[in-house]
């Protein structure tokens, strides 16, 4: 993470990823570790698409 982010801001982000996350668990059921780490890398830019491998 880049040492400019706010790290409140980054915080707040945080837990409210950890709290959709335990609302689509209670809601819909699991969701495989892989789906998950693929979808944040995706969001944070970490993925296929912020590499630039796409």
């Amino acid at each position: 993470m880049s040492a400019s982010v706010d790290a409140d801001v980054a915080a707040r982000a945080m837990i409210a990823l950890v709290q959709g996350f335990a609302a689509q668990m209670a809601l819909f059921g699991g969701v495989s570790e892989g789906t998950l780490a693929e979808g944040v890398r995706a969001l944070m830019g970490m993925g296929a698409a912020g590499r630039g491998d796409v």
